[in-house]
C-alpha cells in the first residue's frame, strides 16, 4: 500500500542522492536531477524547495534547447513529470512541445478516410 510506496520512494531518493553526491559528472546527471526532485515533490519533502526550483528550470532550458535530445532512454523532464513541477507555463508548454516533435511518426496507412458501412 502507500506504506510500502513512501518506502521504495524514500529508497530509491536515496540512490539518487549517492550518484549526484559522488561528484563524478556522468551523462545521465540532468535525469538523476530530474528523478531525486519528481521523488522529493512525491515524498513532500520541501526543505530544498528554491534550490530545485532552479535546477529544474534550468533542467527545462536546456532540454527545449535541445542538449538532452541524445540521451537514452529519453528526456529529463518529461512533459508529465514538468505538471508536478512548480514550471513556468510557457516553459511546461515549450518541454511539451519537444517532447512531442522527439516522437516517432506513425507511418500513414490509409490513402482515403475509411467510411463506416453498418452490416445488413
Amino acid at each position: 500500500g502507500a506504506l510500502a510506496e513512501t518506502e521504495q520512494l524514500t529508497r530509491s531518493a536515496a540512490r539518487w542522492e549517492t550518484a549526484l553526491t559522488t561528484g563524478a559528472d556522468f551523462p545521465h546527471r540532468p535525469a538523476a536531477e530530474a528523478n531525486l526532485i519528481y521523488i522529493n515533490r512525491q515524498l513532500l519533502r520541501w526543505s530544498r524547495w528554491d534550490d530545485e526550483e532552479e535546477v529544474v528550470t534550468t533542467l527545462c532550458h536546456h532540454q527545449v534547447n535541445g542538449s538532452f535530445d541524445g540521451l537514452a532512454p529519453g528526456l529529463p523532464v518529461d512533459p508529465y513529470m514538468a505538471l508536478s513541477l512548480t514550471v513556468d507555463p510557457h516553459l511546461m508548454l515549450q518541454v511539451a512541445a519537444h517532447a512531442a516533435s522527439l516522437l516517432p511518426r506513425p507511418p500513414v496507412r490509409f490513402t482515403e478516410t475509411p467510411t463506416f458501412r453498418p452490416p445488413i
